[in-house]
C-alpha cells in the first residue's frame, strides 16, 4: 500500500536510511533538504508550499514537494 503524508513539523521517521541511500548513490538533493530543513531557511510552510513523505506500507520510500499546492 502506498501512503502520502504532509511533513510539517519534524522530518519522517526513516529519512536517514533515505538520506544514506541518497548519499550512496551519489544523490545531494536529500542532503540538501536536511541542511535546509536543519537551518531553517526551507520548510514548505508558504501558503503554496508542502513536502510530503511517500511510504510503501510502514517503509519511507520516498520524498516530494509541491510549491503550487491548492
Amino acid at each position: 500500500m502506498i501512503r502520502i503524508v504532509r511533513i510539517v513539523d519534524e522530518l519522517p521517521n526513516g529519512f536517514e536510511v533515505l538520506r544514506a541511500a541518497a548519499r550512496a548513490q551519489g544523490y545531494k538533493h536529500i542532503e540538501r533538504l536536511a541542511d535546509d530543513w536543519a537551518s531553517g531557511a526551507c520548510r514548505f510552510d508558504a501558503e503554496s508550499e508542502a513536502l510530503f513523505a511517500v511510504y510503501a506500507g510502514d517503509v519511507l520510500a520516498g520524498i516530494d514537494f509541491e510549491t503550487e499546492v491548492v
